[in-house]
C-alpha cells in the first residue's frame, strides 16, 4: 500500500470525523472506488457510523459491478449494519449486471465473484437466509 494511502488510512482511522470534512460527495464515489478501494470502505465504513448517509448507498448500488465495488460494498457491510434494503437491492443489481453481460467468459467471472460475494455475506449474518423460507 503506498505510504500516502497508509497515511491517509491512519489520519481518518484516528480522527473519524474528519472524513464529514475531506470533501467526499456522492458524485465522487465512483471514482474513488474505481481508483482507491481501500480508502473508499474506510471513508464509507467512517462516514456512515456517524450519520445515515442514504445518498452514498444509493450510489453504491448504482455502480458498475466490479472486483473494486464489490470489495467496497463488502467492507462496508461488514463494518456497520447496512439496512436490509440496501443489501438485498445491491445483491439483485449484482444478478442483473451478471445476466445482462453479453460476453460468456466475462459473465462467468461475475457470477463467480458475486456468488463468493454473497456467501460471505451469509456467513457472515449480513444476509438472513431464514427470512426467505
Amino acid at each position: 500500500m503506498p505510504a500516502q494511502q497508509q497515511e491517509l488510512l491512519s489520519l481518518l482511522s484516528a480522527n473519524p470525523l474528519l472524513v464529514a470534512h475531506c470533501g467526499l460527495h456522492p458524485i465522487t464515489l465512483p471514482p474513488l472506488v474505481e481508483h482507491n478501494p481501500d480508502v473508499a470502505a474506510c471513508a464509507l465504513t467512517l462516514l456512515l457510523a456517524l450519520q445515515p448517509a442514504f445518498e452514498y448507498l444509493e450510489v453504491l448500488s448504482q455502480l458498475p459491478l466490479t472486483l473494486h465495488s464489490l470489495e467496497v460494498v463488502s467492507r462496508v457491510a461488514k463494518a456497520v449494519d447496512l439496512p436490509p434494503d440496501f443489501i438485498h437491492s445491491y445483491a439483485s443489481h449484482c444478478m442483473r449486471c451478471c445476466k445482462e453481460t453479453k460476453d460468456k467468459s466475462m459473465q462467468n467471472r461475475l457470477v463467480r465473484i458475486v456468488c463468493i460475494f454473497l456467501l460471505s455475506l451469509i456467513r457472515d449474518n449480513i444476509i438472513n437466509v431464514g427470512a426467505f423460507h
